[in-house]
């Protein structure tokens, strides 16, 4: 269980993945979408890459790619208009 003393540490000491490691799995995925990383993937293939990479790019809190951050807060609303409520789960509380 997260005690408020965890939620102070770094993400690294709570065992999240550091700053760094996200953005180099963003900027792999970006080249793999791009076509500068090879792969054998298609662009179907590709198509959950780059919503992991919007996922990412959430987090990050990049200005450039909010396509999560609209999609996140659409669900929310029509979870809301449905009578559906989400609290943090007892991990992140």
């Amino acid at each position: 269980m997260n005690s408020p003393e965890s939620r102070l540490q770094s993400p690294e000491s709570a065992g999240m993945k550091s700053e760094a490691e996200v953005q180099r799995a963003h900027d792999m995925l970006i080249a793999v979408i791009l076509g500068e990383l090879p792969t054998p993937l298609n662009e179907r293939n590709k198509l959950g890459l780059r919503a992991a990479c919007d996922v990412l790019c959430w987090v990050l809190n990049h200005d450039h790619n909010q396509s999560f951050e609209k999609n996140l807060g659409l669900i929310e609303r029509l979870a809301h208009a449905n009578g559906g409520t989400f609290e943090l789960g007892r991990e992140a509380a």
